[in-house]
């Protein structure tokens, strides 16, 4: 529909231009297209005290604050990193981190946490290691965390692009890669594996 109107706008100052009517109404586009802005840091008399750039209101603080929770934000607590993962695991939340894993992490790191996938093959400098090597299993989920959240080597950041619930869903989701084929049955809660022992048995028969 854009796109409609403005090859009509076209065309009508065309057609205005060349039956040489002055009639028609002239379509200002360098209006549009230079419009006033201010730059950071430059005067303003919009405002009473000149600046541009506003003070937050006062008692305003980070979105990611509102946890109140240094060990959430960061990973760690008073100089140690976490060991267990300091948000409610649930279902959905392994939903949620298995999807930002498959956008941000899978490229990389592969479907399965394994690091063989054609980008991680094909990186010169450095490839990813693998979340399934008996040292990453071994760190901490705090190391986990902190490795979304501040990057490391040559892996950026992740902050800007993942919320703070994401980047722990994240990091339970390849702590659950990790358990997936490292757990030993004896290991799991007794409900689970009277499951797991069903299922295995049910396999077994066909």
């Amino acid at each position: 529909m854009t796109r409609r109107l403005l090859l009509s706008a076209a065309i009508a100052m065309v057609c205005a231009s060349c039956n040489g009517r002055k009639d028609q109404p002239v379509l200002d586009f360098d209006r549009m297209r230079e419009q006033p802005r201010y730059d950071a840091y430059e005067h303003s008399p919009f405002f009473s005290d000149g600046s541009t750039m506003r003070q937050l209101p006062e008692g305003v603080v980070a979105v990611e604050s509102a946890h109140g929770n240094d060990g959430v934000e960061s990973g760690r607590v008073d100089g140690h990193v976490l060991m267990s993962i300091p948000i409610a695991i649930t279902a959905d939340v392994l939903a949620r981190g298995q999807n930002r894993y498959e956008i941000f992490c899978r490229p990389c790191h592969d479907v399965d946490g394994a690091a063989d996938a054609p980008v991680a093959r094909n990186m010169q400098l450095r490839q990813p290691p693998s979340l399934l090597e008996p040292r990453i299993r071994q760190l901490p989920v705090g190391r986990i965390y902190q490795a979304i959240a501040d990057g490391y080597g040559l892996m950026p950041s992740y902050a800007r692009q993942l919320t703070l619930d994401e980047r722990w869903a994240v990091t339970a989701y390849v702590r659950a890669l990790q358990l997936r084929d490292g757990i030993a049955l004896g290991d799991l809660p007794s409900d689970v594996q009277a499951e797991a022992s069903r299922a295995l048995e049910a396999g077994g028969r066909r």
